[in-house]
């Protein structure tokens, strides 16, 4: 039998990759004086947000804002390809009145209304998911709160869904039924 060798093409698959996540467990006491001096676990490193705006620890958690200030976070700068950045964050609002924030990438913004409920314990948090379509570059994640609007958040993640493809390629080997050719045939 013959044996025909063709060269094909690896096409990749999609891989989830982390840009940035924060549980808050590492949140420093910081400064009320002045806020954004709290300085935060990331992926093991001890690193400052590159903004901090009224941003308190919480045990666990981090509160943003407080009566008269709004609270503001900005992540570092992160590298993405072009394409679906995906934002997720735990939130719960300090009261009836104080439970808007809002999460943004560059001049695309997004306001939530979270659920205020602290009666229980432990609290119950709101998953708050979105999406936002970016160009390839550096983009860095805002998360904020309007004047007096106190709010507390959890697990801050930040993912982008790439498709990881290499100049790699494959060999596939497929058995073909016989056959006579001329001497010297293509």
């Amino acid at each position: 039998d013959d044996v025909l060798v063709a060269l094909l093409a690896n096409t990749g698959q999609a891989v989830t990759n982390t840009l940035f996540q924060d549980n808050f467990d590492n949140a420093s006491n910081g400064s009320v004086a002045s806020p954004s001096t709290a300085l935060y676990n990331i992926g093991g490193e001890t690193t400052a947000y590159t903004a901090l705006d009224y941003v308190y620890n919480a045990g666990g958690t981090v509160k943003l804002a407080k009566d008269g200030y709004g609270g503001y976070m900005l992540t570092t700068s992160l590298d993405v390809q072009a394409g679906t950045v995906r934002v997720e964050v735990d939130a719960i609002g300090y009261d009836g009145d104080e439970r808007v924030f809002s999460i943004a990438i560059g001049g695309a913004s997004h306001s939530f209304s979270c659920s205020d409920d602290r009666a229980s314990e432990p609290y119950i948090f709101d998953h708050v998911v979105q999406d936002f379509e970016v160009p390839a570059g550096v983009v860095q994640v805002a998360v904020s709160t309007p004047t007096s609007k106190r709010i507390v958040l959890d697990n801050l993640l930040v993912t982008q869904e790439v498709t990881e493809s290499t100049d790699k390629h494959e060999f596939t080997v497929e058995m073909q039924s016989s056959q006579t050719v001329q001497e010297l045939t293509p």
